[in-house]
C-alpha cells in the first residue's frame, strides 16, 4: 500500500529519428488508426486513448537545440545536420573531449565511408591518446590526417622505385642484345652484377621485348 504523500515521476518516451527523409509516419494512435473501417467511429473515437510519439529527427534539429548537448552525441547531431561537408570540416577543429572513443570511431567507420576508421593501427593510436578527459575531437582528426599523408609519401617512393626498376630493365636488356657480358653491363649501368644477371633473361622468353622489325 502507498504510503500518503508519495511522489511520483512521469515517465516519456523519446523517438530518435536518424533518417534523412522527413518523418512522414503517424505520430498518434489515432493517427494510425483507419477510422473509416471501424463501425460507431464516431461514438467509439472519444473513448480512445491517443498516446502520442515524441520524435526527434536528429538530422533537423536545429543549431541553438545541438548546442544543449553535454555528451558525444553533440558529435552525432552535428555530423548528420543537412550541411555535412561543412558539419565535418568545423569538427576536425573541435577541442572537445570524446568520453567513448570506441563508440564514436565505430559510428565514423558506419556514417562517413572513411574506411580508415576502422583501421586497427588508427584505433590503437586513437585510443593511446585517451586520458581520463578522453580524447580531443581534434586529435582523433589528426591521428588519420597522419596516417593518410603518410600513405601518400609511401606510394610515391614506391612509385619512384618501381620507375626506376623499370627503366633499369629497359636499359639491361636493350644493352643485352649486343654485349653478353654482365659485368660489363653492370659497370655501364651502375648497379650489382647479380642484378644484371636477373634481368637479363633470352630476349625470346620476355613479353616487353621490343619486336625486331629489321628485314632478313
Amino acid at each position: 500500500m502507498e504510503e500518503k504523500g508519495t511522489r511520483r515521476y512521469p515517465v516519456t518516451t523519446l523517438v530518435l529519428y536518424f533518417g534523412e527523409k522527413p518523418w512522414k509516419a503517424p505520430r498518434t494512435v489515432a493517427e494510425a488508426v483507419d477510422w473509416e473501417a471501424i463501425p460507431y467511429r464516431e461514438q467509439i473515437r472519444p473513448l480512445v486513448s491517443n498516446p502520442h510519439l515524441n520524435v526527434v529527427e536528429i538530422r533537423r534539429l536545429p543549431k541553438e537545440v545541438r548546442r544543449q548537448f553535454q555528451s558525444d552525441f553533440r558529435v552525432v547531431a552535428e555530423w548528420l545536420r543537412p550541411d555535412a561537408e561543412k558539419a565535418r570540416e568545423e569538427l576536425q577543429d573541435w577541442s572537445y573531449h570524446i568520453c567513448h572513443v570506441e563508440a564514436l570511431l565505430d559510428f565514423l567507420a558506419v556514417f562517413s565511408g572513411e574506411e580508415a576508421w576502422e583501421n586497427a593501427e588508427i584505433r590503437q593510436k586513437i585510443l593511446a591518446q585517451d586520458k581520463a578527459g578522453g580524447v580531443p575531437m581534434r586529435t582523433m582528426w589528426d591521428v588519420l590526417r597522419e596516417d593518410k599523408e603518410k600513405s601518400v609519401q609511401e606510394g610515391k617512393k614506391e612509385g619512384i622505385q618501381e620507375g626506376v626498376q623499370k627503366e633499369q630493365r629497359r636499359i639491361v636488356r636493350f644493352m643485352a642484345r649486343s654485349e653478353k657480358d654482365p659485368e660489363k653491363i653492370a659497370q655501364s649501368v651502375g648497379i650489382p652484377v647479380e642484378r644484371v644477371r636477373e634481368l637479363m633473361i633470352p630476349l625470346e622468353e620476355d613479353p616487353e621485348a621490343p619486336e625486331d622489325n629489321t628485314e632478313k
